[in-house]
């Protein structure tokens, strides 16, 4: 059996990644976001543990470049990347005049990024991606940017056309 030591950097990993998620997810919780808080957290660990397990199975399996079985941290992080894009597809709203919910799946997404490399050990780059995305989320709403606006144009025929 496993000692607490020996899984210390692992565990670390995943505080990490609960942190960086929360920080984000704080962010969008404060926007009345419907994946807030929570929904960012959850992510952020899922996909940290995807690759967290990936490489501890890895080594307790000794697996190295002449093993016939390959297990590519690159395909792990692919499938984990690609599963939450069908979660964040479903925060997407289109309704005829609008579209809602475009950077609640890419935050989704991105969340995910931060756990993958959170996961592989990568603190350096995760901490600095969460800071870039809480500026993306924070600063970049404020900036005085015009937005698309739309109306519509109802004409109607009074009289005869003949």
């Amino acid at each position: 059996m496993e000692s607490f030591g020996e899984n210390w950097v692992f565990l670390a990993r995943l505080l990490t990644a609960l942190l960086l998620g929360g920080l984000i997810g704080l962010e969008r919780q404060s926007r009345g976001r419907a994946a807030g808080l929570r929904t960012n957290i959850l992510v952020c660990l899922g996909s940290a543990a995807i690759i967290v397990a990936f490489q501890k199975l890895s080594l307790e399996m000794n697996l190295g470049a002449e093993s016939v079985i390959r297990m590519d941290p690159a395909r792990a992080a692919a499938g984990v990347i690609t599963g939450i894009g069908f979660l964040g597809a479903g925060t997407i709203v289109k309704s005829r005049d609008f579209v809602r919910g475009l950077t609640t799946a890419a935050s989704i997404w991105v969340v995910s990024a931060v756990g993958v490399t959170v996961g592989l050990g990568e603190y350096f780059i995760s901490i600095f991606l969460t800071l870039l995305v809480l500026v993306t989320l924070y600063a970049l709403h404020r900036l005085p940017v015009n937005a698309d606006q739309y109306s519509s144009l109802h004409l109607s025929w009074k009289g005869d056309l003949t």
